[in-house]
């Protein structure tokens, strides 16, 4: 079970072997990528499963401010998954995490003065960066301190170059906009090795500039997957995307135009907090709503899990997980999954040697500098790990210490090391109300695990 006191949770650990079956809210990255895209929609749709979350509420804000008509309602998932019927009673008689939002058919017209807080949601910020030269008005764009802290220099840099009037502070928030209403579009020069945000931030505006745009990317681009799920996204609503090996990518002017309802599948990253649970301790974790035709890149998750011994099945419809709590030690290069990083390194505490993840060095520029929280957590619990620049080696040792850890305002940083808790006794998580950056539900969620299950 799980004890809340004041801003601290403490996790209970589970010593006998669990069978659950679940699924998670909405992706986020796919909400706040779709919210813009269907506001550019020819026709009204509905976008069911939208996530409830810190992120995508900045951006539906934003999106109600700069006069976008938009109408919401609660999405059950009662309908969408009759083969977990018990979870979705657990989780619904408790709140509601999903909605359905109805939004496209007209882009306002009407001159705006606005400031817009971002808070600290890296893709509320870099996505309007590009969308709002297509309105009309004088925008700024700002955030926590820690948005004031995470760098835009290479989006507002490649935006000059369309003529877009937009400056910064010193290659960092707070972001002002000068638009009217329109973007001529044509070719762009940009580094891809900070963030794969600036490229996507193009990219979903990119169909409705007068040229389209032509975005070349000058050196190596991080976290591919996630321009994969743009062009995806781009693709259903109309908009040609053609992509030369992620060093030239072309997105043709054209009509955003889908008829049909979208539903945003649930998200990944979130669900490989419960599907990383086989390997921590022996468990069979079943998923629903996602499988192998997901658009979202963290799937490759899943080839790591089998490396380390879990047992791996999937279908259209679901991901099972099945392990014994006893990992394999790996080297593995993550640029293209960095969201896992810290799952990955909670996995490699019970390992049977060091596990090293390499080539991450954007974790510096997250919400924390992820790579030095996760080695600060991981000494506090009595563990051996070393710190490189773009990454980490964790070096398992037979026992762990009791510990509070520090989330650092970072929603994985909590989620994450939750796990831990499952196999080492005295776990608690500060500030563990951080996750409603992506999941404010999870610990709901995770409550589920201890469901009629003697621990």
């Amino acid at each position: 079970m799980l004890e809340k006191i004041e801003n601290k949770i403490i996790i209970k650990p589970i010593r006998k072997y669990i069978n659950k079956s679940l699924t998670v809210p909405g992706s986020k990255s796919i909400t706040n990528r779709v919210l813009l895209v269907a506001s550019l929609n020819n026709k009204r749709i509905n976008l069911n499963n939208v996530l409830v979350s810190d992120d995508t509420t900045y951006m539906l804000n934003a999106l109600k401010e700069l006069g976008f008509d938009i109408k919401i309602q609660n999405y059950s998932k009662k309908n969408d998954f009759p083969e977990i019927k018990e979870f979705i009673e657990f989780i619904e008689s408790k709140f509601n995490d999903g909605l359905t939002v109805s939004i496209g058919g007209r882009i306002p017209q009407e001159y705006k003065n606005l400031t817009i807080f971002t808070g600290n949601s890296g893709t509320t910020m870099r996505f309007l960066c590009s969308f709002l030269p297509l309105l009309r008005g004088e925008f700024t764009l700002d955030g926590e301190k820690r948005m004031r802290e995470r760098p835009i220099g290479d989006l507002t840099n490649a935006l000059k170059q369309l003529n877009v009037n937009i400056t910064d502070n010193n290659g960092f928030p707070p972001v002002k906009i000068k638009a009217n209403g329109e973007v001529d579009g044509g070719s762009v020069k940009i580094s891809g090795k900070i963030s794969s945000q600036y490229i996507s931030s193009l990219m979903l505006s990119g169909g409705k500039y007068k040229n389209g745009i032509n975005i070349e990317i000058v050196d190596e681009l991080v976290s591919k997957p996630f321009v994969d799920m743009t062009s995806k996204i781009l693709e259903s609503f109309g908009i040609k995307v053609e992509n030369s090996e992620y060093k030239v990518i072309k997105v043709n002017n054209g009509t955003y135009l889908r008829e049909d309802d979208y539903f945003i599948e649930p998200d990944l990253t979130n669900a490989f907090y419960f599907l990383s649970i086989p390997a921590i301790i022996p468990s069979k974790i079943s998923i629903y709503g996602v499988g192998k035709n997901t658009i979202q890149g963290d799937i490759e998750f899943l080839e790591i899990l089998k490396e380390i011994g879990c047992k791996v099945e999937i279908s259209e419809r679901y991901i099972i997980v099945e392990g014994d709590g006893c990992p394999k030690g790996i080297d593995v290069d993550m640029n293209n999954i960095p969201d896992l990083v810290q799952t990955l390194s909670v996995i490699g505490l019970f390992a049977d040697k060091p596990t090293t993840i390499r080539n991450v060095y954007n974790l510096r520029v997250k919400e924390t500098d992820r790579i030095k929280a996760i080695c600060n957590e991981i000494t506090k619990l009595g563990g051996k790990v070393e710190e490189y620049n773009d990454g980490l080696k964790i070096i398992p040792q037979k026992e762990y210490k009791p510990t509070s850890i520090s989330t650092y305002n970072d929603h994985r940083m909590a989620m994450s090391f939750s796990l831990a808790g499952l196999r080492i006794e005295g776990i608690t998580i500060e500030d563990y109300k951080c996750t409603s950056k992506t999941f404010p539900t999870y610990w709901d969620y995770f409550e589920f695990l201890y469901e009629n299950h003697l621990y």
